[in-house]
């Protein structure tokens, strides 16, 4: 990502989200998410891996209590970091470094370099996040 690229609304603006709050349901909520990010998979299962990951991504967000802008910029932020090991084929800790240099440029306040969107105790509770959601089955993502 180039310097100045922030993931603030980069793949859910503030009325994809609110559609999404408005759902009725996870099946609901499943369905809105292929239709807003236009997702087309190569088989079922894939594509219902990645809307659990998803799915997980705002469930957390939520629980946090987070503003539309952290919501945003979390599930860019998952979401980049997931494009990036699937085309890249990056092995753990790879992604993981990956991960970390997006959550860096999103939680200081360095123009141009970052944005201070997230705080010190929300980057621990988002690094939790990813560790037990996203790398403790990295297997099932990666594959």
């Amino acid at each position: 990502m180039k310097a100045g690229a922030f993931l603030l609304y980069a793949d859910l603006e503030p009325a994809a989200l609110a559609e999404l709050d408005e759902a009725a349901d996870e099946e609901a909520t499943k369905a809105t998410l292929v239709r807003l990010l236009k997702l087309e998979a190569d088989s079922v299962l894939r594509q219902e891996v990645l809307l659990e990951l998803y799915l997980n991504t705002l469930r957390f967000a939520r629980e946090q209590a987070f503003s539309i802008e952290k919501t945003s910029t979390l599930f860019s932020i998952i979401k980049r970091n997931h494009e990036e090991m699937a085309e890249a084929f990056l092995p753990p800790d790879r992604s993981w470094e990956f991960l970390k240099s997006l959550l860096e440029r999103h939680s200081v306040q360095r123009p141009p370099h970052s944005v201070g969107i997230f705080t010190l105790d929300e980057l621990k509770a988002i690094t939790q996040f990813a560790l037990t959601y996203y790398y403790a089955n990295f297997k099932l993502y990666r594959y």
